[in-house]
């Protein structure tokens, strides 16, 4: 019994043997041998999204919206020769936006390695190649987030946040 297929690959089911010790060339063909390049592409990627996501203890339900905005925006080609990183980080930040956890670039770009021009690049390339739009959130969006992380007891986050909301 195996993990769940992932709808998002294109390969066949497979099954692959657990290899212990130094056997470092078997386990390397064999996972050459499992998957297409592209598949491997993908999984990669999922990975990537995967750790950023975590990282900001974003949820299942935004992961999935990135890896199938990713699978999109592969398809399409669109994103052809950028980082992968870049091109993840973005999707995140795409998904976040579109499942109401909005995150800022700078928080995206803290849980990971490329820098907010090479994001905001392929942001605006996969917003072209989608022909859709991204309402940039609010400080009224981020304000509960801010307060919770910095300590904020409630009756000072509800100020804060009521400030906001009148204020933008």
């Amino acid at each position: 019994v195996g993990a769940a297929e992932n709808p998002l690959l294109s390969g066949d089911l497979t099954t692959s043997v657990q290899i212990s010790g130094n056997n470092y060339e078997i386990a390397r063909l064999q996972s050459r041998l499992g998957s297409s390049g592209n598949d491997r592409a993908l999984v990669h990627a999922f990975g990537e999204i995967r750790l950023m996501a975590n990282r900001l203890r974003a949820s299942q339900t935004i992961i999935d919206r990135a890896n199938t905005l990713f699978k999109r925006m592969t398809d399409t080609k669109a994103l052809r020769g950028r980082s992968t990183e870049a091109n993840c980080a973005a999707c995140l930040f795409i998904a976040c936006s579109q499942e109401g956890a909005t995150r800022t670039f700078k928080e995206i770009c803290a849980v990971c390695t490329v820098s907010r021009k090479q994001i905001g690049k392929s942001f605006k390339l996969i917003l072209k190649a989608l022909n859709t739009n991204v309402e940039t959130g609010r400080i009224s969006e981020y304000m509960p987030r801010f307060c919770n992380n910095i300590g904020l007891d409630h009756y000072t986050q509800q100020n804060c946040y009521h400030c906001s909301r009148t204020s933008g």
